[in-house]
């Protein structure tokens, strides 16, 4: 149900005016109705698509305004630090599967 809460989202997010460009983080095609339907609903909106590592998808490409790949460097860049203090708390730590 992903990609259905996902699209309804989108829908109502455009709905309410909440953006004017989105960024769609998926390579799944089932995200193009929802894409058509903001561009020709809100043609002032735009939804761009960012594509996981080694994920693609034609029907997305086609249909967003535009799109990019997230690269493994990217995914590395936007990791947290490996320990984060809070105040008044015991420090948090990042879990080792994500190092």
């Amino acid at each position: 149900m992903t990609d259905v809460n996902i699209a309804c989202e989108l829908l109502q997010d455009a709905m309410d005016g909440k953006f004017d460009i989105a960024l769609v983080i998926s390579g799944d095609s089932d995200l193009v109705p929802p894409i058509r339907k903001i561009k020709k609903l809100y043609p002032e909106k735009r939804v761009i698509t960012l594509f996981p590592p080694n994920r693609d998808s034609k029907a997305l490409k086609k249909n967003s305004h535009g799109y990019k790949w997230i690269s493994e460097a990217d995914l590395a860049a936007s990791q947290l630090p490996e320990v984060i203090e809070v105040s008044n708390r015991q420090p948090l730590f990042r879990p080792k599967k994500w190092h």
